[in-house]
C-alpha cells in the first residue's frame, strides 16, 4: 500500500511538473511575443502547444512567429488547425482568417487563398478594401506573368551569413544592412535573432568579379540597435538611416511595454572615413515610426514610411523638404492615393529621373509585399504600378534601387526562406503587335487570312492566320527594330503590307496595325486618281507621282498579279491624235511602274483615246471643262492573276507591246522636269 501510494505521489509530482514546465513555456513564450523576439516564442510555444493543442491563443502567436519570421509553410499549417479545428475555430478571429488566407497566398495557393479572403470578407462586412484587391489578384496570376524577360535576376553573392537586405549605391560599391549575430545573447535551439548593422563592400567591373568581404561602416553609425536602411547625398558624405530601438511605451490597453521605434538620424563623414555627429531628424516621434529614408539625387528631398496618425493605412510614404537656408525640414507631406493605399507601403527609393520605387501590401500583388513604380509628371506621381514577376513574388520583394544609368540595381526578397539581397538588370520589353483584316468593298473582317511578320534586321518572318472576327496578333515583337507587316490570303484578295518601327521602351506596350485589303476582281476598271499631263503631252506631271508609287508598292507586294494600264482623253481634237496621245500617256505610265521594280512582263498599255467617255461629251456635243475633265483619265486593272511561284505569261505581253511600244528616255521622260 505505501509503495501504490509513493508512485501514485509520483505521478502526480510529474504532472505537476509538466503542467508547471508547460505553463513555463507559454508565459517565456508570449513574453518573447510581446518583445517582438518572434524566433524565441515559436521554439517556446511549439512546445507549449504539443502539450496544449486546443489553446486558440497560443495557436494564435505560434502562427504569428512564424508568419513574423518567414516561415509561411509553417505559419498556414498553424493558422489552418486554429482556423479549421473543432474547439478552436470558434474562438479565431478574423485576423486569423485574414492571416491564413495570406500564407495560402505566399505558399502559391491562389484558389484557397480566395475561398479564405472571401471567407474574411464576410466576417467582416467587406471593411478591408486591400481583401477585394488580394481576391481579384489571386484571380488575375497571368497579369503579373506578362514579361518575365524585362528583368534578368540573380542573388548577389555578399559574404556573411544572417539576413541582409537593403542596399543602396555608394562611392565605388553598396552599403547593405546585414545581421550581426549578438554576443550578448544567450545561445539556444532557436535562432537568437541578431541586430542589423551597415556594411560596405565593392567589386571589379571586370568579369566574373566577386564582391569584397563586408567591411563595418565606422565611426557612431553603428550601435547594439538595428540599423538600416540607408541612403546617402551625391557627395557621399552625408548619410539618412533608420536606427530601432527598444523603448518603454504603452500598448492600447494602457499597459506598458517594451515597443521597438525606428527613428530617423543624420550621420556625418569625417576625413578619417568615420561616421559621426549622429543627430536625430526632428519629425521622429516615440509615439510611432519613421524609418526607410530615400534621398532625392539633389538631396532636397527625403522621402520616408511612417504610421504616423492621419494616414491613409498601415504606414505611409512621405516626404519632407529641405530649406537650405533656414537649416531646417518642411512638415511631412503624405504622397497621397497614387503611391499610398490602406495597406503598407515601405521601403521607398527614387532614381536621377524621380520616379518612385517601394513596396506595398495594399494593392494588386502576387503576395506579400510587391514592388511597385510611379512615375514623377512634375507636380505629383502618376498612379503606381506594379514591377511583376520576376522581380515580385508570392513573397515579400522590396528595397528595389537602381544604379548608373538606371539599367542595373539591386533589390531585396526573403523568396529564399531568408532576406538575401538580388541584383537586376533591366532588359528591353518584349512588345506585342495587334490588329484587324478587314474588306475594303464590304467594310467585313476577312478570316482565315495569312500575316506575316517580317524583321528587316534579321529577314527572320513569323505567320499567323486571322480568326473569324478578322484579328491577329503577334507577341514577340523587339525594340528598336523595323518590321514589314505583310498580309494575304490566296488569288481572292490583292495582299496589303505596312511598317511598324519601334523605339526603346521602358515597358511592355501594344501597337495596333488594322489593314484592309481589296478583293481581286478581274478586267474592272479601276480609276487612278491624280493622273495628270501637260496640255497635248503625254510627260507625267510630278503631281502623278504618289499615286503611281503606291502602285507601284501594291504591284511589288502582289507579283501574281498581271496589269494593264489604259489612257483616255476627252472628245476635243482628231480621233486619230487623241487614240495616238492616250497610248503613249498609257506606256508613259508603265515606262514609270517599270523604274520603280515591277517587272514590264506583268504590264500591258493601252490607249482609247476619246472612244470610251464616261459621259455625254462625244464629238459635237457642248460640255463644260469639267465635264471634259472627266473624260480624261487614266485606269488599271487585273487582267490575269497568276500563281505566285509563276512566271508572267509574257507572250500575249509582248504581242501587244509590239504595237504600243514604250517610249524612251531619249524620247521622253516619262515624268516630267521643272
Amino acid at each position: 500500500m505505501k509503495k501504490q501510494t509513493l508512485v501514485y505521489s509520483a505521478v502526480l509530482l510529474a504532472v505537476a511538473f509538466l503542467a508547471a514546465c508547460s505553463g513555463q513555456n507559454y508565459k517565456v513564450a508570449s513574453q518573447a511575443y510581446n518583445e517582438m523576439n518572434y524566433p524565441k516564442s515559436a521554439y517556446y510555444m511549439k512546445k507549449y502547444v504539443e502539450s496544449k493543442p486546443e489553446n486558440a491563443d497560443a495557436l494564435r502567436k505560434l502562427a504569428d512567429a512564424y508568419r513574423l519570421t518567414n516561415k509561411t509553410r509553417q505559419a498556414e499549417s498553424t493558422y489552418s488547425k486554429l482556423v479549421r479545428g473543432k474547439k478552436t475555430a470558434a474562438k479565431a478571429t478574423p485576423e486569423d482568417v485574414l492571416h491564413y488566407a495570406q500564407m495560402l497566398m505566399a505558399n502559391e495557393k491562389y484558389e484557397d487563398a480566395r475561398e479564405w479572403f472571401a471567407k474574411y470578407n464576410e466576417l467582416t462586412n467587406n471593411s478591408d478594401p486591400s481583401v477585394s484587391l488580394w481576391m481579384e489578384s489571386c484571380d488575375s496570376i497571368a497579369m503579373f506573368k506578362r514579361d518575365t524577360a524585362l528583368y534578368t535576376i540573380n542573388e548577389a553573392g555578399f559574404r556573411g551569413s544572417g539576413d541582409r537586405f537593403a542596399a543602396v549605391p555608394y562611392l565605388n560599391g553598396i552599403v547593405y544592412a546585414q545581421e550581426v549575430a549578438d554576443p550578448k545573447a544567450k545561445k539556444g535551439s532557436y535562432a537568437v535573432p541578431g541586430y542589423l548593422d551597415l556594411y560596405y563592400t565593392e567589386k571589379d567591373t571586370v568579369p566574373d568579379a566577386e564582391w569584397t568581404k563586408p567591411v563595418k561602416l565606422m565611426g557612431k553609425i553603428n550601435t547594439p540597435a538595428h540599423e538600416g536602411p540607408a541612403t546617402f547625398n551625391a557627395e557621399g558624405n552625408i548619410c539618412y538611416f533608420t536606427r530601432t530601438s527598444v523603448i518603454k511605451a504603452k500598448d492600447k490597453s494602457g499597459a506598458m511595454l517594451n515597443i521597438s521605434r525606428m527613428k530617423i538620424y543624420s550621420a556625418t563623414k569625417e576625413d578619417n572615413n568615420t561616421w559621426q555627429n549622429i543627430k536625430e531628424l526632428p519629425f521622429n516621434s516615440n509615439d510611432f515610426n519613421t524609418g526607410h529614408p530615400a534621398l532625392s539625387i539633389d538631396g532636397q528631398d527625403l522621402y520616408f514610411m511612417s504610421d504616423r496618425s492621419g494616414g491613409m493605412g498601415g504606414t505611409d510614404l512621405y516626404v519632407v523638404h529641405f530649406d537650405a537656408e533656414n537649416n531646417s525640414w518642411s512638415e511631412p507631406q503624405n504622397l497621397g492615393e497614387s503611391v499610398n493605399s490602406n495597406g503598407n507601403e515601405v521601403f521607398p527609393f527614387v532614381d536621377d529621373n524621380n520616379t518612385l520605387y517601394f513596396s506595398t501590401d495594399g494593392r494588386y500583388t502576387l503576395g506579400g509585399l510587391d514592388v511597385f513604380s510611379a512615375t514623377w509628371n512634375g507636380s505629383s506621381f502618376d498612379a503606381a504600378e506594379n514591377l511583376n514577376v520576376p522581380v515580385n513574388s508570392s513573397h515579400d520583394d522590396y528595397c528595389f534601387v537602381t544604379k548608373g544609368s538606371g539599367e542595373t540595381g539591386f533589390f531585396s526578397t526573403n523568396r529564399t526562406g531568408r532576406d538575401r539581397i538580388f541584383d537586376w538588370t533591366r532588359n528591353d520589353p518584349v512588345l506585342f503587335v495587334e490588329g484587324q483584316i478587314m474588306d475594303k468593298k464590304s467594310n467585313k473582317p476577312i478570316a482565315g487570312a495569312k500575316v506575316e511578320l517580317i524583321n528587316n534586321q534579321n529577314n527572320s518572318i513569323i505567320s499567323t492566320t486571322t480568326d473569324q472576327e478578322g484579328k491577329y496578333s503577334f507577341d514577340d515583337v523587339a525594340c528598336r527594330s523595323n518590321y514589314d507587316i505583310r498580309v494575304s490570303k490566296g488569288n481572292q484578295y490583292i495582299g496589303s503590307k505596312d511598317v511598324l518601327r519601334t523605339v526603346k521602351e521602358a515597358k511592355r506596350k501594344g501597337f495596333v496595325v488594322n489593314l484592309g485589303m481589296e478583293p481581286v476582281e478581274v478586267n474592272k476598271d479601276i480609276p487612278l486618281r491624280n493622273i495628270y499631263y501637260a496640255f497635248n503631252k503625254w510627260v507625267l506631271r510630278k503631281d502623278a507621282v504618289k499615286t503611281l508609287d503606291s502602285l507601284a508598292k501594291k504591284l511589288r507586294d502582289n507579283p501574281q498579279l498581271d496589269i494593264e494600264i489604259s489612257a483616255h482623253t476627252d472628245s476635243r481634237g482628231k480621233a486619230k491624235y487623241n487614240m495616238w496621245l492616250s497610248e503613249r500617256r498609257a506606256a508613259a505610265v508603265v515606262f514609270y511602274l517599270r523604274r520603280k521594280g515591277v517587272d514590264k512582263r506583268r504590264m500591258v498599255s493601252r490607249g482609247y483615246g476619246e472612244s470610251q467617255p464616261v459621259n455625254h461629251c462625244q464629238d459635237g456635243v457642248k460640255c463644260s471643262e469639267q465635264e471634259h475633265a472627266q473624260n480624261r483619265r487614266t485606269n488599271f486593272k487585273i487582267i490575269n492573276v497568276r500563281n505566285k511561284n509563276q512566271a508572267p505569261n509574257h507572250s500575249v505581253l509582248m504581242e501587244i507591246e509590239k504595237k504600243n511600244p514604250v517610249p524612251s528616255t531619249a524620247e521622253h521622260e516619262s515624268v516630267e522636269k521643272h
